[in-house]
């Protein structure tokens, strides 16, 4: 992601979570870089934690994309999958 992401004038900045209890912290990072989105990385930890991720992302006004319909399901902003 990173050569198209600089093709298109934009920085890509990358938060990474291991666990549960890093997600707080992954989100406080994402806000303090000024990121204007998000795009979430297909991982059992964000798929089994996707509604806090999605409430994390609503709390600190950072749109998301998630790679699965049930994360917008469960108020996500958008996915790459549609839903037919």
């Amino acid at each position: 992601m990173q050569e198209p992401t600089r093709s298109l004038g934009l920085q890509l900045f990358i938060a990474t979570a291991s666990t549960a209890n890093e997600l707080d912290a992954a989100f406080a990072t994402i806000k303090e870089s000024g990121a204007g989105a998000l795009i979430v990385a297909v991982d059992p930890l964000f798929i089994s934690r996707r509604e806090r991720i999605v409430a994390l992302g609503l709390q600190n006004a950072i749109p998301s994309s998630f790679a699965e319909r049930e994360s917008v399901i469960a108020g996500g902003l958008m996915s790459v999958r549609g839903f037919g």
